[in-house]
């Protein structure tokens, strides 16, 4: 079977944040090595990975995607994976927040401030003047919509509630074993 293609949506403020952070630990790093920085000691290399992992799971891993019928929510430690069709409410506010059968998941990758929700409930859930939030917002209200003509399930009913039986919440285990292997190496630098 062919791996189905994931349409990823984040916003790039975070990014450009993200990989900032990343080059200012890179220049560090690399001053360290050089001894241009002078002496570093040796927990200040894994201090300079602890900081990379915290800029990335925090600024740069989490996103939003959609792959066949589910809705994928990629967390700083873990991602989890709706039906769409489950998905009874969706609203983008600073984060992006998603209700299935009572339960609410959440995701930070997409966002939009309290101006651009006004202005987006003011055009219109259709126009394409919406924030790059609202037009998210919409397409994934649109296609659990679409999920949920397709399979005969009705809103709010039993069926879709028992879909929330499909949720399935994976952790992030490579940046886990990551801060696992650079918290050991501080103890152990620490220790020295």
């Amino acid at each position: 079977m062919a791996e189905e293609q994931t349409e990823w949506f984040t916003t790039w403020g975070g990014r450009v944040m993200g990989i900032v952070g990343l080059v200012v630990v890179a220049f560090f790093l690399l001053a360290g090595v050089t001894g241009w920085g002078g002496d570093y000691h040796p927990a200040a290399y894994v201090v300079l990975g602890l900081i990379a992992l915290v800029d990335w799971v925090v600024m740069l891993r989490p996103a939003v995607g959609i792959r066949g019928e589910e809705l994928v929510l990629r967390n700083p430690l873990t991602t989890v994976t709706l039906p769409l069709a489950a998905i009874q409410e969706v609203a983008i506010g600073q984060f992006l927040a998603v209700l299935v059968s009572g339960r609410r998941y959440t995701n930070s990758g997409i966002g939009r401030g309290r101006s651009a929700a006004r202005r987006d409930d003011a055009v219109g859930e259709a126009s394409p003047q919406r924030s790059y939030g609202g037009l998210i917002e919409s397409r994934i209200r649109q296609r659990a919509n679409d999920a949920r003509a397709r399979q005969g399930i009705e809103d709010r009913s039993d069926e879709q509630d028992a879909l929330a039986a499909d949720v399935r919440r994976e952790p992030a285990r490579v940046e886990l074993a990551v801060l696992g292997v650079l918290v050991v190496a501080l103890v152990v630098t620490l220790a020295v």
